[in-house]
């Protein structure tokens, strides 16, 4: 009798211990992978690397290089001077997207316009000489804010319109492929959201 009573205990601490783990890991895995799967479709449906989801806009477009074609002169620049520069490691060759102030361009303009201004001399080109500076807004409520982009808990989860930091130009992608903006931090420290979690101010 009393061993069925100590089976019985164990039994039942089993199923408990069971049901935590269950419910932990639901908590933890679940909403990542729900998220990474919505990510992975949305980066599908892009059918060119430098055009911006047009179903989820930014709140203002971030073009400080000028018109179309000023946008389309910088392109060629970066074809010419930095090959391959896309994510996919191509380079755009005046192919679909060709003018877009896209994701891609942007990322090349915070990170090459220094030179290009310098190199170039672009009249047409209007942009003060200080460097723009390109705000990440959190698109909705309990946005995830991730110290790495390896880690699963994120550090932190923003409000809708919340401020996140400044974008770097730079992307980063986890081990199934998922993409992630950097943003750096009024301390210098450096956060990552999902690519298609904020919304883009110029400042």
């Amino acid at each position: 009798m009393e061993k069925e009573k100590k089976a019985k205990i164990i039994k039942i601490t089993s199923y408990s211990a069971l049901a935590i783990i269950t419910f932990v890991t639901g908590m933890v895995f679940i909403p990542k992978l729900i998220r990474e799967i919505k990510s992975s479709k949305d980066i599908t449906k892009e059918t060119n690397p430098d055009v911006d989801n047009p179903i989820n806009p930014p709140v203002e477009t971030a073009n400080p290089i000028g018109t179309i074609d000023d946008v389309k002169r910088f392109q060629d620049w970066m074809d010419l001077k930095h090959a391959n520069w896309l994510d996919n490691h191509t380079s755009l060759n005046k192919g679909f997207g060709y003018g877009n102030f896209g994701s891609q361009t942007l990322k090349a303009w915070t990170k090459y316009s220094t030179e290009y201004l310098d190199k170039t001399k672009n009249p047409n080109v209007k942009i003060h000489s200080d460097k723009k500076i390109y705000k990440a807004i959190a698109k909705e409520t309990l946005t995830r804010v991730y110290k790495n982009v390896s880690d699963t808990i994120p550090i932190r989860w923003a409000g809708k319109f919340e401020y996140l930091g400044d974008l770097t130009g730079v992307v980063r992608y986890d081990y199934v492929g998922t993409k992630y903006l950097q943003l750096k931090l009024a301390d210098g420290s450096f956060r990552y959201v999902y690519y298609n979690a904020v919304l883009i101010k110029k400042v």
